[in-house]
């Protein structure tokens, strides 16, 4: 990430021993590209260890904004952390707030952003991931970090969910899954619903010989960044082979009329009981030729899961499940440090592999 110290990813990552040692040997609290300083990752990580070391700096300014102007006591603020914000307030960098004030800035941030369609980009990092063997071409992932801070998941309310900005490791699982099926996916169309970084979108563009390639999502910043990621990854034999579209699956009017998909694909895209009916209906729809499958990675405990099952199974599909293989979990960024960064449920290794057949 562009003009990080070791102090940032210290900072964001609660190692309080290094942040120790770091500011011990003097490291000072600078700057990133985007204008975060180490104090402001420890707070939207919520350290709030980490936090009390880096107030004893004599940089810390609780009330230094960013690019996007947020402070680090407008973030603790916006994540309702009460023990980091009274940390912060009590910090004497916080005293240009006039007294009353402190309150204010609590009650108003919450009030700034109704809806984390309004969220501003604060951060945003391109990561490279090499997905099968060392020989292989990696592909970039751009992430992003938003000032929204309210709950990230939306229940029904698919344009409102957020999940799909950051990377998750069920993306990496189906991505690898996707790359091992080029010949099955040989002159087929394949989407992908809740697509949110589009990992496996972008991996059935640049390593499989699919003729159609489409990600969809309904959130504003994933669609926008959805066709960023497409741009990062486009070359001369994949230039227009993936198109993204706005597809809710809550709502059928989104939904593509006359098309119909021969792969459909979601990644840990269930984390409520009451979406089940609605992923059904649209993975029933786009899913209308004989042989069409849906791929389906998650975890095993999601709400909802077991109903899915059924109501796959309800509509005419013959599901089965196995557990990804072990090398699917095999770090696919360049260093251990960004693993913990950016992907550290991969270790989690409880990924299971869903098909549904027509």
């Amino acid at each position: 990430m562009a003009g990080c110290t070791a102090l940032h990813f210290a900072a964001a990552n609660g190692h309080e021993h290094v942040v120790r040692y770091l500011l011990g040997r003097r490291a000072e609290l600078k700057k990133n590209n985007r204008g975060n300083t180490p104090l402001h990752w420890a707070v939207q990580n919520s350290q709030e260890k980490v936090v009390e070391l880096l107030l004893a700096h004599e940089q810390s300014d609780v009330l230094d904004r960013n690019d996007c102007n947020i402070s680090a006591l407008t973030y603790a603020c916006e994540a309702n952390d009460e023990n980091i914000t009274a940390l912060l307030l009590s910090h004497q960098s916080a005293g240009p707030l006039e007294e009353g004030a402190q309150m204010e800035v609590c009650e108003s941030v919450s009030e700034d952003l109704l809806s984390p369609e309004d969220a501003a980009i604060v951060e945003e990092t391109t990561l490279e991931l090499r997905l099968s063997d060392p020989s292989a071409s990696s592909l970039k992932c751009r992430l992003l970090g938003l000032s929204w801070r309210g709950e990230a998941f939306s229940g029904t309310d698919a344009a409102r969910d957020s999940t799909g900005v950051y990377l998750w490791a069920a993306s990496v699982i189906t991505a690898r899954w996707i790359c091992e099926m080029k010949e099955e996916l040989r002159g087929k169309s394949f989407c992908e619903i809740g697509a949110g970084c589009g990992l496996p979108s972008l991996a059935a563009m640049a390593f499989t010989d699919a003729q159609v390639v489409l990600a969809t999502d309904s959130f504003k910043h994933s669609l926008e960044n959805l066709r960023i990621n497409m741009q990062l990854n486009e070359g001369p034999a994949t230039s227009g082979r993936m198109q993204i579209e706005k597809l809710d699956w809550t709502d059928e009017s989104s939904w593509p009329s006359a098309e119909s998909f021969d792969i459909l694909v979601g990644s840990d895209i269930l984390y409520d009981h009451e979406q089940v009916d609605s992923i059904c209906r649209v993975a029933n729809h786009l899913l209308r030729r004989a042989g069409g499958k849906f791929l389906y990675a998650a975890p095993p405990h999601r709400d909802g899961s077991t109903l899915l099952i059924s109501s796959m199974e309800t509509l005419g599909f013959k599901h089965e499940v196995r557990e990804a293989p072990e090398r699917f979990y095999e770090n696919p960024l360049p260093s251990e440090q960004q693993l913990e960064m950016y992907l550290s449920d991969l270790a989690g290794r409880d990924c299971l592999l869903h098909t549904f057949s027509r």
